[in-house]
C-alpha cells in the first residue's frame, strides 16, 4: 500500500469512527434505558416493520431523551434483530 492509499484508508477509518461516536446513545438514566429496551423488544417480538418500530419508539414521550438515537437506528439491523428474536427469543415472564 503506497502513502496515498494509506492516507485515504486512514481518513476512511477516521470518518467511520466519527460516525460511530455520533450514533452512540446519549447518557440516560436507567429507567429510560429500561423503558427503551422493553419497548424495542416488545415491538420486535410483535413483528413490526422497522419504520413502525422507529415511529412507535419516537412517539413514546418517556423515550424523548433517546429520540435522536432512535431516529438513527438502521432499518436493516432492526430486520435482523426481529429475525433473531423470532427464532431465539423468549419472554422471561413466560
Amino acid at each position: 500500500m503506497d502513502r496515498a492509499q494509506e492516507a485515504d484508508r486512514t481518513q476512511e477509518l477516521n470518518r467511520a469512527q466519527e460516525s460511530d461516536r455520533a450514533h452512540e446513545p446519549p447518557q440516560v438514566d436507567e429507567a429510560v434505558l429500561h423503558r427503551y429496551q422493553q419497548r424495542l423488544l416488545d415491538l420486535l417480538m410483535r413483528g413490526h416493520e422497522p419504520a413502525g418500530i422507529v415511529w412507535a419508539l419516537r412517539a413514546d414521550p418517556q423515550l424523548a431523551p433517546l429520540r435522536e438515537y432512535i431516529e438513527g437506528l438502521d432499518p436493516h439491523a432492526l430486520v435482523v434483530a426481529a429475525e433473531l428474536i423470532a427464532r431465539w427469543g423468549t419472554c422471561s415472564s413466560e
